[in-house]
């Protein structure tokens, strides 16, 4: 397989992206109205001093990131903390950099991050546990025993909480519904990434039960839309009978892109339709559900990992309560079903495109009591 365009081609995918990218989205549902802020005070300490947080992000170069970022500062400002962001743009030691400062600086509370690796990050978050800062990393985990509480999409289900596994069922759902044989191209983000593999073993533990699917992989696109939409127009041209795309992450935006550029982006109805579904939310693919091309959106995104790591540091951090060490947010499909239904994710919309872009103190908090979370309060 072919990971390298003409330049005519390369030159296509950027128009489409610019295209795409300047779209008018569909007019959003406005949010339900929120309650008071439940927050409200929880991060002042009893000498008037707020408490500090540090936040610290694998990259905030796709639209997912960004809200995560957003929404954690509103919610942690929201409670009167104080909040230094950090992109760490996926390098390891740049993180390790802004995390040995907060150390030294000796003047952080509590550490909410996504860290650039699994591995090479415990060592430091030892050193800050041992400084007096709570750690919880969010998204992707640490290998370190000292951190407070990871909150995460359990996305190969080894809790038993549904993850990347849904996404799976869904096209076997389709496939058996139809009677009908389903070739999947499968977008890997980073196979370095312990994330990226649970995310293709949850995925395939229901697709390897299935003869009438099968699975072409793809080369790693370290989580890039260039790159993913590269793969696709190369696949989808050279195998005329891939009839489905998958991708790990954010990169779903360059998977619906190629296969608009090779024609292959095509009405739910049509009989060269290509059935979609991803693990991420983001408002490319939420826009083409809207469109009516796109089949089901995993619900990985932001909003519901960054409302859970808010709380259980607001429990742990400055409210002295025990948190689980590990905090696993069930998966489910959105779909045209259900995608517009309020109330439908802990009392709110299920894909965060649906609010409104940038305002964040605007999005209320959720209610995850459900899953054993309670709202923190005084």
């Amino acid at each position: 397989m072919k990971k390298f365009l003409i330049p005519l081609a390369t030159a296509l995918i950027v128009a489409v992206l610019i295209f795409a990218g300047c779209a008018k989205p569909a007019p959003a549902p406005a949010p339900p109205p929120g309650p008071a802020n439940p927050y409200e005070g929880l991060a002042i300490k009893p000498d008037g001093t707020p408490y500090k947080f540090g936040t610290t992000y694998l990259f905030l170069g796709c639209d997912p990131m960004v809200n995560f970022e957003g929404i954690m500062r509103s919610l942690l400002t929201r409670a009167g903390g104080e909040v230094t962001s950090f992109d760490a743009n996926s390098s390891v030691e740049a993180q390790i950099g802004f995390i040995e400062d907060l150390i030294a600086a000796g003047k952080t509370d509590a550490l909410l991050m996504h860290a650039v690796d699994e591995k090479m990050l415990a060592p430091v978050v030892d050193k800050a546990s041992d400084a007096g800062i709570d750690v919880y990393p969010f998204d992707i985990a640490v290998y370190s025993d000292k951190i407070i509480s990871f909150v995460f999409h359990d996305f190969n289900s080894h809790t038993g909480t549904p993850g990347s596994n849904v996404v799976g069922q869904f096209f076997v759902d389709k496939a058996e519904a139809e009677n009908r044989e389903i070739h999947i191209f499968e977008c890997w983000g980073d196979r370095a990434y312990d994330s990226s593999i649970a995310r293709h073993d949850g995925f395939r533990a229901p697709i390897d039960q299935c003869p009438l699917i099968t699975v072409m992989e793809s080369a790693d696109t370290y989580w890039s839309p260039d790159t993913t939409a590269s793969y696709v127009i190369d696949a989808f041209t050279a195998h005329p009978e891939l009839g489905g795309l998958y991708t790990h992450g954010g990169e779903i935006a360059g998977g619906v892109e190629g296969l608009r550029t090779v024609g292959r982006l095509l009405p739910l109805d049509d009989p060269n339709h290509v059935v979609v579904c991803s693990n991420d939310t983001d408002p490319t693919i939420v826009e083409a559900m809207d469109d009516g091309f796109v089949d089901g959106i995993g619900s990985h995104g932001p909003w519901d990992l960054g409302d859970g790591s808010v709380k259980v540091a607001l429990w742990h951090t400055c409210l002295g309560k025990t948190v689980p060490k590990e905090f696993p947010i069930p998966m489910f499909v959105i779909t045209p079903a259900n995608i517009d239904v309020p109330g439908s994710m802990y009392g709110n919309f299920v894909a965060y495109p649906r609010m409104p872009a940038g305002q964040w103190d605007l999005w209320p908090v959720l209610d995850m009591a459900e899953l054993g979370l309670e709202t923190p309060h005084k």
